[in-house]
């Protein structure tokens, strides 16, 4: 599983990405791994890894909740991420944003029946 927050391209920013991630991966047992990509003058790209045994029920849930746990304190830092995957849709959802009213309203017109990507891009 992987993080992606995008940050600023400072210094300060990236050891503040560090500083949010390590404790995370120390309290659920991952090491930590990070690459971090300049993408334009002003922005790094963050890849942060969970790497875990699939296999493994307990290793996989231990790495869902780091998971969880880093996309929570990365956006509460204002660090958001660049992309999601489906298991990760409400995290980013806030309660009262008119951004997702608006795209809620317009799944309604569109898919009044809920059929398309049920459960995403709404509360």
């Amino acid at each position: 599983i992987w993080c992606s927050p995008v940050i600023p391209m400072t210094g300060n920013a990236a050891m503040e990405i560090l500083q949010i991630a390590r404790p995370i991966f120390d309290k659920h047992g991952f090491e930590m791994t990070i690459s971090m990509t300049m993408i334009t003058r002003r922005a790094i790209d963050c890849v942060i890894a969970i790497s875990y045994d699939k296999s493994d029920p307990v290793d996989t849930q231990k790495a869902l909740e780091c998971y969880e746990e880093l996309i929570r304190a990365n956006v509460k830092a204002g660090y958001i991420p660049y992309r999601l995957g489906i298991q990760s849709m409400e995290y980013m959802i806030q309660k009262e944003d008119v951004f997702w009213d608006v795209v809620r309203d317009i799944k309604k017109v569109l898919d009044p029946k809920g059929i398309f990507s049920p459960g995403r891009y709404c509360r």
